[in-house]
C-alpha cells in the first residue's frame, strides 16, 4: 500500500470512529430530546478528531456529523431539510466545524514546533556541555552576581569541591581567595549587564554568559 494512502487511511478512520460515537451518544437521547440539541455531541467531537487525527480527521467528522444532523432534523428520520432556520443551522455547524478543526490543527503543528525546539536547545546544551567538559583547564562560567552557571570537572577538581557542588553557588563567597585576584577582576568586568564574554588572566573573548578559567 502506497505510504500516501495509509497516511489518509489513519485520520479518515478517527474521523470516522469519532463521529459514530457522538452519533450513538445522540441517538441514546433521542427519547428525551427528539429533534432537539442535534449537533450537541458534534462539536466536541470535531475536536477530538482534529486533535488525534488532525485537519483531515477534522474534516471527515465534521461531514459525517452534518449528514447525521439532517437526519435528526425535523422531519426526523429523512434526510430533507425544511425550513430556512434548519438549512441555517446545518451550515452553521459546518463552518464552524471546519473553523474548529483548522484551530485545533493549527494548535497541535504549534506544541509539536514547541517541543521540537526545546528538544533542538537540549541537545544543543548537551553538546556545549560536552565541549566544555572536554577542555583541559578548568573553566567555569558566572552570571552577573557571581552566581556558578557551569563548571566543568577540572575546574572542581582544582576549586576542591565534590562534583556538581559548584553550580548555583557565589564562588567569591565559597572561595574567598579568588578575591583580589586578577581571576576576579577580569570575571566581574565582563558580568556587568551590558557585557558578555569569557575572562581568563590573559584573555577576554565574546560568550553567551560570563566566563572564568580557573588556572
Amino acid at each position: 500500500m502506497p505510504p500516501s494512502v495509509k497516511n489518509w487511511m489513519r485520520p479518515v478512520a478517527i474521523g470516522v470512529v469519532v463521529a459514530l460515537c457522538a452519533m450513538v451518544f445522540r441517538a441514546a437521547l433521542t427519547p428525551l430530546w427528539g429533534t432537539r440539541f442535534v449537533f450537541t455531541f458534534s462539536f466536541p467531537a470535531v475536536v477530538i478528531a482534529a486533535w488525534y487525527g488532525r485537519l483531515p480527521a477534522g474534516l471527515v467528522c465534521t461531514a459525517l456529523l452534518a449528514i447525521v444532523g439532517v437526519y435528526y432534523l425535523d422531519p426526523f428520520g429523512t434526510l430533507m431539510l425544511r425550513g430556512a432556520d434548519d438549512a441555517l443551522a446545518l451550515t452553521l455547524f459546518v463552518v464552524f466545524g471546519v473553523i474548529i478543526a483548522a484551530i485545533v490543527d493549527r494548535l497541535h503543528k504549534e506544541i509539536q514546533r514547541s517541543k521540537d525546539l526545546i528538544l533542538q536547545v537540549h541537545a544543543a546544551d548537551m553538546q556545549r556541555k560536552a565541549v566544555l567538559e572536554s577542555i583541559q583547564d578548568g573553566f567555569f562560567a558566572l552570571d552577573q552576581d557571581g552566581i556558578c552557571t557551569f563548571s566543568n570537572a577540572q575546574a572542581e577538581r582544582m576549586l576542591g569541591v565534590l562534583p556538581g557542588t559548584l553550580v548555583g553557588r557565589n564562588i567569591w563567597r565559597t572561595h574567598p581567595v579568588l578575591r583580589g585576584t586578577a581571576l576576579e577582576s577580569a570575571a566581574r568586568r565582563v558580568t556587568l549587564p551590558t557585557a558578555s564574554a569569557a575572562a581568563s588572566p590573559g584573555s577576554i573573548s565574546p560568550m553567551n554568559s560570563a566566563t572564568s578559567r580557573a588556572s
